[in-house]
């Protein structure tokens, strides 16, 4: 059966509202990363080091989802040369 426009507009709906949703996922972890980790290093330029405590929920809201992940993932960087304990994933 061929689809109809209807069909692609139901299509579209669902596709922005999973988006949506992975991006209000991502905001939330990243700002519990920041209030866990306030001392991280989340980004350096030249000698500058920008602390996870100097993120503010304001200036949260204005990133990017591909910002946030990469403040997330520097975190997570910051708390494996923390722990000596191997951190695995469950779905790689």
């Amino acid at each position: 059966m061929r689809k109809t426009s209807k069909d692609y507009r139901k299509e579209l709906d669902n596709a922005r509202n999973k988006v949506e949703t992975l991006e209000a996922q991502v905001k939330i972890r990243l700002m519990s990363m920041v209030e866990q980790n306030p001392d991280a290093i989340v980004k350096e330029s030249g000698e500058d080091k920008f602390k996870a405590k100097c993120v503010t929920k304001s200036y949260i809201e204005q990133l990017s989802p591909d910002t946030m992940i990469e403040f997330i993932r520097t975190i997570e960087e910051h708390n494996a040369q923390l722990e000596p304990y191997v951190q695995v994933s469950m779905y790689d």
